[in-house]
């Protein structure tokens, strides 16, 4: 079966690594612990690396803890596979490392951290004991643009069931170093074809290689006790587990879920009575086991002598995998002209669910112009994305869908890629947010099936769907929610070549809703056309923008933090060796506390932007809704200390509105802002101004009535307020394309804007057209 995941079904098979090294060292420090975790805003974090969190990740079938988000570019994420995985890397470089084949030499980084990355990295992925090929799992987006990757260490293991220790574990999909050039490999090993898959999930190239592989049971008298870690062996410790004591159920599932682990079984069985011992405590002694196999994915290690090959030490990796069981999907992004035509599309084909290398991972892009979409400098454009929600159990989501946190932006991101290396990403450059909608054009009749009509509330399963694996059929109950966003312009700001990326929110997967990020990201390559849309310009415009009253939102996180503390009431005792008695050690046993964390109050864009913050007290769960508190979750809140500026006194702050089609950037954005005309004048001209990074807002329409509708979240519907009721005695007046607004109307907009104050104000502004109410100006 393959690696690769749509909403993933693995099957129980096994996959092994080994490699050379020299003669073991004198027993020493473990090189896999990564020491005890707190949990933090649904993620974890460890005391040794600062501003670094390690989210759940479904890797080929077996579950880690990963230092990096699909939010970051690629080159940090490989960055952080060697800077932020604790001592592994201290296990040093075996003998065969360089005649390892496939190996990827990575752009910019031969070496991070002090660690030459080319050993500790590959460009395929395999299975079925070393035999079969795969398509890797990291995708790295540009920085290696036409195939994902494998590391050799694939990220932490976390004890979530009780202690949250930490465990560095190695990749068992990761591909033999005894897989060899035939030039390196001389007369040993078979003959056989590996493949490179491209990120579409078709098969890129084919290299005659040879495996030089070993028994698929290794006799105990081979196997290495405690081995410590050197020479590129890391360290095999079983005892070191929280798992240990699970080896009994452990080793009874492997034997009936794989071929491979019926056969360590049935040899053991025939081993044990010499040892005198039951066959699994004998593997006991020498495999070590890492994850929860009631809840978890597991993985078991070995260190042994290659009896055939001079006692060299190899180790070698066999895992019993477990299907991802909740996953949010980036499942398509597609640009719409004016007209609601679908100028080009991605998404990621249901036809490759089932195949043997199919999945979420595999994905169609550009799949009308088969190449890069031509967008235009200075016209206004349309996207539509659907999320698609997936769960084995749950028929919802955790997460909020509508939420401000939960709806995906489309992310303009520079194309760097040139061949197979790639080359650095620079980032977004700019972000245009979303809406709910409850349909999206060009569906077929299972994905309408699947779209919820809904706009509100979670994601919501409304169909299932099928995977079929080697010895187990598994249902998705599947969902798809939509987001449009209206209108966004294409400006001097987009790189000539590049992509427009929607990316699943973070939440989601700090929610437990999404385990697997391989397919978080989904993205639409564009070049701008030369030349620039010309229009005739209109006598009588409409104004789109956003909207802000005077300021961004002033606000702080709040948070539930797990941490490890001393349990005073359970202190650890010892015998005085004196008198015999049980004597404290000034020692006490560790428990689990929650403390609420707060942030300084500041102008943060989001929940994931926010800095970290200081303990404030015990937890006391998330207070209710009201005026200045604002729930994110069941572990999180906002507070809110906005202070409006009054308008009706200051003209400098007054409502801000960006220019037409552009949304909230961090720089040099031309703003409308409503003004007083002339200082002795009772009416107020929107007129245009350049203004610094301090606004975010809402779309609004202008035309000619005013309406000020309020979105809050304290609320399930939006609220419309008119302002400008019936017929007035004056007609809106208009200078050239800016309007003129009287101080009573100003007041009256000022009246609303205080009414909805305290509920935490985002509104949008629709001007329409009153002709037929207003009489002429006098």
């Amino acid at each position: 079966m393959s690696k690769h995941k749509f909403v993933k079904i693995f099957t129980p098979i096994v996959i092994g690594l080994s490699i050379l090294a020299s003669s073991a060292p004198a027993f020493a420090a473990d090189y896999r612990d990564a020491g005890v975790f707190n949990k933090e805003k649904g993620v974890y974090v460890s005391s040794k690396y600062s501003g670094v969190t390690y989210q759940q990740q479904n890797e080929g079938g077996f579950n880690v803890y990963i230092p990096y988000t699909a939010f970051m570019t690629g080159q940090d994420r490989f960055r952080r596979m060697f800077t932020n995985l604790f001592n592994i890397y201290n296990s040093g470089i075996g003998e065969t490392y360089n005649k390892a084949a496939m190996r990827w030499n990575a752009p910019l980084y031969a070496n991070a951290g002090g660690v030459e990355t080319q050993y500790f990295v590959k460009k395929i992925s395999t299975t079925d004991n070393d035999r079969k090929s795969a398509m890797a799992t990291s995708n790295l987006g540009d920085f290696s643009p036409t195939y994902n990757v494998e590391f050799r260490y694939a990220g932490i293991a976390i004890d979530t069931r009780d202690t949250n220790k930490g465990t560095v574990v190695t990749n068992p999909t990761y591909a033999s170093d005894w897989i060899q050039e035939a030039s390196v490999a001389g007369s040993k090993g078979e003959d056989k074809t590996y493949y490179i898959y491209n990120k579409d999930g078709t098969e890129k190239t084919g290299y005659p290689l040879k495996l030089i592989a070993t028994d698929d049971v290794k006799h105990p008298d081979t196997l290495i006790e405690n081995w410590s870690g050197a020479s590129g062996v890391p360290s095999n410790i079983p005892t070191q587990s929280p798992y240990y004591g699970t080896a009994k159920k452990v080793f009874e599932t492997w034997a009936e879920r794989s071929e491979i682990g019926a056969k360590w079984k049935a040899a053991y069985e025939n081993y044990a009575p010499a040892y005198g011992m039951e066959w699994w405590q004998l593997l006991q002694k020498y495999m070590r086991i890492d994850g929860d196999v009631d809840t978890q994915s597991v993985t078991m290690t070995i260190v042994y002598r290659d009896t055939k090959d001079n006692g060299h030490i190899r180790y070698k990796t066999y895992y019993i995998p477990r299907p991802v069981e909740n996953n949010v999907v980036a499942y398509r992004i597609q640009l719409l002209d004016d007209k609601d035509e679908i100028l080009d599309k991605s998404e990621r084909p249901l036809e490759k669910v089932t195949d043997a290398f199919g999945g979420a991972d595999a994905t169609d892009k550009n799949s009308i112009t088969n190449g890069r979409v031509k967008l235009k400098v200075g016209k206004t454009y349309k996207a539509e994305l659907g999320m698609l929600y997936a769960s084995t159990s749950s028929h919802h989501s955790e997460t909020n869908k509508s939420d401000e946190n939960a709806r995906p932006q489309i992310q303009v991101w520079s194309d760097v890629s040139s061949g197979e290396t790639g080359g650095a990403e620079t980032g977004s450059f700019k972000e245009f947010g979303s809406n709910n909608t409850s349909s999206i054009e060009g569906l077929n009749a299972l994905e309408e099936d699947w779209m919820d009509p809904t706009t509100t509330g979670t994601l919501n399963a409304t169909g299932e769907y099928f995977v079929l694996g080697d010895t187990q059929n598994l249902t998705y109950l599947v969902g798809m929610s939509g987001y449009n966003v209206i209108a966004f312009t294409v400006d001097a700001a987009f790189p000539q070549k590049g992509h427009l990326k929607f990316i699943v929110p973070q939440v989601y997967t700090d929610n437990g809703d999404n385990e697997y990020v391989g397919d978080d990201t989904i993205e639409l390559d564009y070049e701008l056309d030369g030349s620039s849309e010309e229009k005739e310009p209109d006598p009588n415009p409409e104004l789109y923008g956003d909207m802000n009253l005077g300021q961004r939102e002033y606000r702080s996180l709040h948070y539930k933090k797990t941490v490890e503390e001393d349990d005073t009431d359970k202190p650890i005792m010892t015998t005085d060796p004196t008198t015999g008695e049980q004597v404290e050690t000034g020692e006490y046993e560790k428990k689990m506390v929650d403390y609420e964390y707060a942030t300084d109050f500041g102008w943060y864009d989001s929940y994931a932007s926010s800095p970290d913050g200081e303990k404030v007290g015990e937890w006391n769960g998330v207070p209710e809704a009201s005026g200045s508190i604002y729930p994110i979750d069941d572990h999180s809140w906002w507070e809110y200390d906005q202070q409006w500026p009054d308008q009706s006194a200051d003209a400098y702050y007054k409502i801000w509105l960006t220019k037409a089609g552009d949304s909230w950037s961090p720089s040099n954005e031309t703003y409308y802002r409503s003004e007083t005309a002339d200082a002795d004048s009772d009416e107020f001209l929107i007129t245009t101004y350049e203004i610094p990074q301090h606004l975010m807002g809402v779309i609004f329409l202008a035309q000619k009535r005013l309406v000020i509708r309020v979105k809050t979240p304290l609320f399930p519907q939006s609220f419309s307020h008119t302002i400008l009721r019936g017929k007035r005695r004056h007609a809106m007046k208009k200078i050239f394309n800016h309007y003129i607004l009287t101080a009573k109307e100003m007041d009256e907009i000022q009246y609303t804007i205080d009414w909805y104050h305290k509920y935490k104000i985002l509104a949008e502004l629709e001007w329409k057209s009153d002709e037929k109410d207003a009489e002429a100006p006098e």
